[in-house]
């Protein structure tokens, strides 16, 4: 079916579809309503998280899902209504019972809320793309077209409902203006602003069905412009990696975050460069400069990915896995097999970038696969990181006082907890008496401070192990190495001075009284000033900006400040300076 049929069937509409679709979105608002208001009143169904859960993800999700669905036909339709409401309840009861004790407020987890967004959006298109084809795996170009239509129908729908509420507030303010408030009350009030909310959403859904041209129109000028960004995308790109080998990739991993950005950045690479593509017709039509800047992304992608994924490796091997890990372990193996199938489709083989096609179908697909899995006992994130955590204490890889206790109690749900009571009852590893009350002791406490209070505060000569001094040569006084600063109950003790954690340690004399102050620098910096009891005592704490790696590289000086303090009643209140953009 050419594009042309395929519009065509898309803009059929009838009085009984805008009836059945505002329909379904009063109900999914009246659902709506109904939970978030058992939420606020602790009633039913609020008070079961086996039921709330559910019942919450499946009113967000599925009308909305049926509403954009009207096009396939009935029993394709039917049958993936049905499957996604059992994917939807399965999911969150899952994800209820994986949490153990720490349950919040009865609400599906964050992360399965936001998983649930790309899932459905990639699961809708294939499947609509394979109803439209009558096939499987559709072509190319019906998947092209059909993630684009829902994608823009989603963001006008939104546009449309956020303009709506616009012109709500506007309404009730002027009513205000002349002393009558039933507006406002009545928009504050979730009986209404539920409803009408997503019967709006619903009737802008049914507009965009209909309004073909027009979607298609805005299409058309959105690839453009993006495409139009991919050459300077492409070029911060290579220009990052031509630097790599001047800087070192030392500054990199300082950063802690060097995977996510890079993988972020490789996400927009890839999402400009499909912008450039489109559905694979017309190449001929694309300026030079378009053409060669998708085929020189396609190939920086590889780089790109292969340093992300080290930088992820690499604190896998220092630190074990945590959930956050298993996620973005998954992510660099889509990045990567993402990032080989476009390396691949530079040699044009089929036409010019051709191999995109198969790359983007295939890991759509693994794309759902893998969500699946994280959130089913499959991958799950906590259980894959407690099993290695577990792993690593059995290998001595860590000590029982290295050990994340914590992690176990609070972060793991139900599988850290089902491990943590084993370590209480026989321990395990070198140390195992050590490791089985260190862990009863967590078992025992109610939050994450009762644990910290129970651990043995690490000794002075541990301290000053981890804690590289600066100027090279110089060293902590031994009373400040030995006061205990587990005990400010304000503002809490620096990782590195009351757990395992290296630091760095600056002395500098900033008030110019000819005694040197302490600046403890990890992830922020606190300043500590000696009292005339020979103790030491808090004094504040320094704004970085990201310039950590440039301070242990000994590359600063001390200066006046630029602006004068304010006194307030004896008080200098110091004006703290905002990050420079660059």
């Amino acid at each position: 079916m050419d594009e042309d049929s395929h519009s065509s069937a898309l803009t059929t509409s009838t009085p009984a579809r805008l009836i059945f679709r505002l329909a379904l979105g009063l109900f999914q608002g009246l659902a709506l309503a109904f939970l978030f208001d058992a939420e606020q009143a602790h009633h039913w169904p609020a008070a079961n998280a086996q039921i709330f859960a559910p019942a919450i993800l499946f009113a967000a999700f599925w009308p909305l899902l049926v509403l954009v669905s009207l096009n396939i036909r009935p029993p394709i339709l039917f049958a993936w209504a049905a499957g996604a409401a059992a994917l939807l309840i399965g999911l969150s009861e899952y994800d209820v019972w994986r949490m153990g004790s720490h349950t919040s407020d009865h609400w599906p987890s964050g992360q399965l809320i936001a998983a649930m967004f790309p899932f459905l959006f990639i699961a809708q298109a294939l499947i609509t793309a394979g109803d439209h084809d009558r096939k499987l795996i559709a072509q190319y170009a019906t998947y092209f077209d059909t993630a684009w239509k829902l994608g823009l129908q989603l963001a006008l729908a939104s546009a449309f409902v956020t303009l709506f509420w616009i012109v709500l507030q506007i309404g009730a303010q002027m009513f205000h203006l002349i002393g009558l408030n039933f507006m406002r009350r009545l928009i504050e009030n979730r009986w209404f602003a539920a409803p009408a909310t997503a019967t709006a959403y619903a009737y802008a859904i049914e507009l965009t069905d209909v309004r073909v041209g027009l979607v298609r129109g805005l299409r058309t000028l959105a690839l453009m412009l993006q495409s139009w960004i991919l050459p300077v995308m492409v070029i911060l790109t290579v220009a990052f990696l031509a630097a790599l080998p001047f800087t070192g990739v030392e500054p990199l991993w300082a950063t802690r975050s060097a995977t996510s950005i890079l993988l972020t950045a490789a996400a927009v690479l890839v999402f400009l460069i499909n912008a450039a593509y489109r559905d694979g017709a017309e190449e001929e039509v694309r300026a030079l400069v378009i053409r060669s800047a998708a085929a020189i992304g396609a190939v920086a992608l590889v780089p790109l990915v292969a340093i992300a994924c080290y930088a992820l490796m690499l604190r896998i091997g220092q630190y074990g896995l945590t959930p956050d890990r298993v996620i973005a372990f998954f992510a660099c193996g889509i990045a990567a097999t993402t990032a080989i199938g476009y390396a691949v489709s530079v040699t044009n083989i089929g036409g010019w970038l051709r191999i995109v096609e198969a790359t983007n179908i295939f890991v759509a697909f693994v794309l759902l696969a893998v969500i699946l899995s994280l959130f089913t006992p499959l991958a799950d994130p906590a259980r894959l990181s407690v099993d290695d955590q577990i792993t690593r204490l059995k290998k001595d890889k860590i000590t029982a006082e290295e050990f994340d206790y914590s992690f176990l109690r609070f972060k793991a749900g139900r599988y850290g907890e089902k491990v943590l009571a084993a370590l209480a009852k026989s321990g395990i590893g070198k140390d195992a008496a050590k490791v089985a009350s260190l862990a009863t002791d967590a078992l025992k406490a109610e939050n994450l401070g009762d644990l910290v209070a129970k651990q043995e505060k690490p000794t002075p000569t541990q301290i000053e192990e981890q804690i590289t001094v600066h100027p090279k040569g110089a060293s902590l006084p031994a009373a400040f190495l030995s006061q205990d600063w587990t005990t400010d109950p304000r503002y809490g003790a620096p990782p590195c001075l009351a757990g395992n954690v290296k630091c760095d340690a600056f002395l500098l004399d900033l008030d110019g009284d000819g005694t040197q102050e302490i600046v403890i620098v990890d992830y922020s910096a606190t300043v500590f000033k000696a009292e005339s009891n020979g103790s030491w005592k808090r004094m504040g704490s320094v704004v970085l900006c990201d310039k950590q790696d440039l301070l242990k590289a000994d590359q600063f000086s001390l200066e006046a400040s630029a602006l004068k303090d304010i006194v307030v009643g004896g008080t200098h209140l110091r004006v703290m300076l905002d990050c420079p953009n660059s």
